[in-house]
Order: C-alpha cells, then structure tokens, then sequence
C-alpha cells in the first residue's frame, strides 16, 4: 500500500491533533498588544466626552453664520438677508415658503413666464388687463389684487396699518416703520395666504374658466388663517425676523 496521507489517517481516527507547542511552531506566537484594548476605551470615552461646540443645534448655527445669501435685484445685502429669513419662516406652511420664494426668483407659472419659453401663445393677463402677467403685475398691480387688498383692510389692519402694505411688503415681507415682531409676522403671513389665493383663483379662471369673486377669496384666506391657528397658535416665534 502506499504512504497514509492525512486526509486518511483523519478518516481512520489515527491522526492526533498537534500539541499546544506544535501550533505556536506553525503559526508562530501569538502576539498581543496590551495597548489595545486601552486604547479602545479610551475612544469610546473621548466620544462620549466630545466638546459642546460640536452639538448639532452650534453646528448648525455655524453654517447658517457662513451662508452667503442669494442677492435679490437691488436690494442691499443685509435687506436680502433679511427677506430670505421671511421666506424661510417657522410660522409658514411649506406651501407658502415655496410660493414665496418662486415669487421672489421669478418661477411662477404665469403667461409672461410660459410665453418666453415658448410654452403659451399669450402672455398678457386673463383678467382682462393689457400689462403682462408677472409675479409683480400678479400680486400687486392687477386691479383684481388690489380689490382684494382692499377688501382685507380689515384683517390687514389688526397687524399694520394699512398705509404700510407696499409692494415690498406684499413681494419681500418688508413693512416700512417699526412695528412689533408679532404683527410683522401675522402680516406677513396674511400676505403668504393673500398670495395663494390668488395664485388659486388665477389658475382657477385660466383652467376651469371660472371667475372667483373678492368675497370668495376672502372666505378662502380666512380659511387658511384658521387652520394656521390649528397649527401653530397664537405664539410668537423669537427666531423669525420680519
């Protein structure tokens, strides 16, 4: 017969499994650091020890401090600052931070908007006026808006007078004097309602080719103020600037 090989003598239960000493002659000795498993406590100890200044709400804070602001037309730095903290306000329904914020960049899809790009054959507005249909004809010029101003004199009122609702104001959240951070933000967020009602009743005549009344859409802001009173109350956040 030939010579056993392992794999038989194993088979054959004759191979004895190597000595101690024989697997640190194969293997070589097993080394350990001591240093270790020190060193792994000494991790877990130095991330639970961590600085405060590494906290989530500093760090935010800190790339907010670092964050350069998009430039609005003319506006100066600081005033375009200041109007995209409007538009970034806890006190908003993400909806309206997002009407607020096209109206600013231009985005909203009006006639003018659509005729540039090829996408409407018209671009002057659908009530009836001769000027083309922009974001700032939309919200401010247009008689229909400036009814609707008008029939919100009351509810504008019990925030500012009604003698500081400008076209900044309406557009940017800027309200010339100096007010109550209160009323800044029930103002301007009754303004973040006025301008989506509009924006609905506008798409409602281009669309269903139905006309909405001031009346209606007064009934629809008044709607949108109460459920703002749902969500948020009548709190004040001291984080928003207005």
């Amino acid at each position: 017969m030939g010579r056993k090989t392992g794999k038989d003598e194993a088979e054959a239960g004759t191979l004895e499994p190597p000595e101690a000493d024989d697997r640190r002659e194969v293997f070589g000795p097993v080394e350990r650091d001591p240093a270790s498993a020190p060193v792994r406590r000494t991790r877990a100890r130095s991330a639970a020890n961590a600085p405060t200044q590494w906290t989530p709400k500093i760090v935010q804070r800190q790339i907010r401090a670092r964050d350069v602001s998009e430039p609005i037309g003319a506006l100066p730095s600081a005033t375009a600052d200041h109007v995209w903290r409007n538009v970034a306000s806890k006190r908003l329904t993400n909806q309206h931070k997002d009407i607020a914020w096209m109206a600013i960049q231009g985005g909203l899809t009006v006639r003018a908007f659509m005729h540039a790009r090829g996408l409407n054959r018209f671009k002057s507005c659908p009530r009836g006026c001769t000027a083309d249909e922009m974001t700032y004809h939309i919200f401010w010029e247009c008689a229909y808006a400036q009814d609707l101003l008008k029939g919100l004199s009351t509810e504008l009122g019990a925030w500012i007078p009604t003698t500081c609702i400008t076209a900044d104001s309406v557009m940017y959240g800027l309200f010339p004097g100096s007010h109550a951070l209160g009323d800044l933000q029930g103002c301007w967020r009754l303004l973040c309602c006025f301008k989506d009602v509009l924006l609905f009743s506008r798409n409602h005549l281009v669309v269903g080719k139905k006309e909405t009344s001031t009346l209606g859409c007064r009934k629809m802001i008044h709607s949108l103020l109460r459920d703002y009173a749902a969500l948020y109350g009548s709190d004040d956040d001291s984080d928003d600037e207005t």
